[in-house]
């Protein structure tokens, strides 16, 4: 029986590296002096753990969290850049209507610059208003998975357990980057 630690580091250097079963057995062999093969990492990668996943699946996991991750990265980014541009449109704004207007050459430049500012605010908005969000990517990708039978039934079995792990994650991105908690609505 091979050392969890041994399994992990090949599903690890499977994750990250992307590598093939062929060179993550000779990483193994190296790193740890066994007589692992790449047969002997392809059946650790094709079975299923003790919640029905593959390599695979938990890599897909991985990379979903990633890119979740980055979403709400770049949503803080642009809610930055909106607070910053409104600031500046207002600074502007009130140079313009100011009776002294200091920094201002002229009232052209002022209004050129007003202008510009606001249509790449109203871009940031119609950017943001376009975006699928999250919660209907998730429930058209749920939607997708119960229209396969096989899959529905698995979903069926242990909806408790999916719904617990969807509720902590979801409820985890809300708070780390509000302080208001979503609620994701029971089927």
């Amino acid at each position: 029986m091979t050392p969890e630690i041994i399994r992990e580091r090949a599903f690890f250097l499977y994750l990250i590296g992307g590598e093939s079963f062929n060179s993550i057995a000779i990483t193994l062999r190296s790193e740890f002096g066994t007589r692992t093969t790449a047969k002997s990492v392809q059946t650790w990668a094709t079975k299923k753990d003790s919640i029905g996943m593959t390599w695979e699946d938990r890599r897909k996991v991985v990379t979903q969290k990633a890119e979740s991750h980055i979403e709400v990265v770049a949503e803080n980014r642009l809610v930055e850049i909106r607070s910053r541009t409104k600031k500046i449109i207002d600074t502007i704004y009130e140079s313009m209507i100011s009776a002294n207007a200091p920094g201002i050459k002229t009232l052209e430049g002022a209004a050129y610059a007003f202008k510009t500012l606001a249509e790449f605010e109203t871009k940031l908005s119609d950017m943001e208003d376009s975006k699928v969000s999250p919660m209907m990517l998730i429930q058209s990708f749920f939607n997708a998975l119960m229209k396969c039978k096989p899959v529905s039934v698995v979903i069926e079995k242990h909806w408790d357990e999916i719904n617990k792990i969807i509720r902590d994650d979801f409820i985890n991105v809300s708070s780390a980057n509000t302080p208001t908690i979503k609620n994701v609505t029971d089927r």
